[in-house]
């Protein structure tokens, strides 16, 4: 299974398992004639109803996490920079060859 296809199956359930929250907590009456049931009806049902955006924020921190981690173990390979400067100086030989000419400041 390719990777995106595990994202988006990931975020399908993520959002079914929201929308039946959603649904199965009670709605709070508008004047409500005796107490809830349970008192923490109304903290579950605004944990759910926040839940979407805590998730993007999870993400963000996630995504920050993994840029940081990135950076942090960024292999410098000098073998291929000294290559890539060989190819290069070989293209402008060539270029200067052929009769093109390279500003003062762009000479390295």
């Amino acid at each position: 299974m390719r990777r995106i296809h595990r994202i988006a199956l990931g975020v399908w359930a993520a959002a079914a398992a929201w929308s039946i929250a959603l649904v199965l907590l009670p709605r709070p009456a508008a004047a409500p004639a005796a107490p809830p049931p349970h008192a923490l009806l109304p903290l579950a049902r605004t944990a759910v109803l926040w839940a979407p955006a805590g998730a993007v924020v999870l993400l963000g921190a996630y995504m920050l996490a993994q840029l940081a981690w990135g950076v942090a173990t960024f292999r410098s390979c000098p073998e291929e920079a000294d290559a890539l400067r060989e190819d290069i100086l070989r293209a402008r030989r060539d270029l200067e060859r052929r009769g093109f000419k390279f500003p003062p400041q762009a000479v390295t």
